[in-house]
């Protein structure tokens, strides 16, 4: 009976052993499945991290697009300002050119005025002459007959 009392204690101190073990096992499984997870929660966080720095990465990509559409948008506005300048300042020439043209459109038509009114004055003393020959012809004439002796 010793000896199977020492069977029962050696056979509980086994089980105790073992049992002993499989807590063991299973406390290092827990730890296993413990680390595994940090170290998932660790690669989520990186990933996460990655995330971050690629959307912060983007934006930066998207801000530095807007500033280079802004500056381009920029130098097309100082184009068209360019373009209206010179656009008005050919206006101008054309305006002065036709002001001038018109000027000397002008100065001709008082010169042909003038001429106009100098070939009257012309035509007018020309006249005038004609008609004090006239004149001096008849009254030569009629002193001529005046003169001659009745018959």
């Amino acid at each position: 009976m010793e000896q199977m009392a020492l069977l029962d204690q050696m056979a509980i101190l086994a089980l105790l052993e073992l049992m002993e073990q499989m807590a063991l096992l299973e406390q290092m499984e827990q730890m296993a499945l413990l680390e595994q997870m940090e170290q998932m929660a660790l690669l989520d966080q990186m990933a996460i991290l990655a995330l971050l720095e690629l959307m912060e990465q983007m934006a930066l990509l998207e801000q530095m697009e807007q500033m280079a559409l802004l500056e381009q948008m920029e130098q097309m506005a100082h184009l068209d300002q360019m373009a209206i300048l010179a656009l008005l300042e050919k206006m101008e020439q054309m305006a002065i050119l036709a002001l001038r043209e018109q000027m000397e459109q002008m100065a001709l038509q008082e010169k042909m005025a003038v001429l106009e009114q100098m070939d009257i004055l012309d035509l007018v003393d020309h006249q005038d002459m004609v008609a004090k020959k006239s004149m001096e012809e008849n009254i030569s004439h009629i002193t001529r007959e005046q003169m001659r002796p009745e018959k």
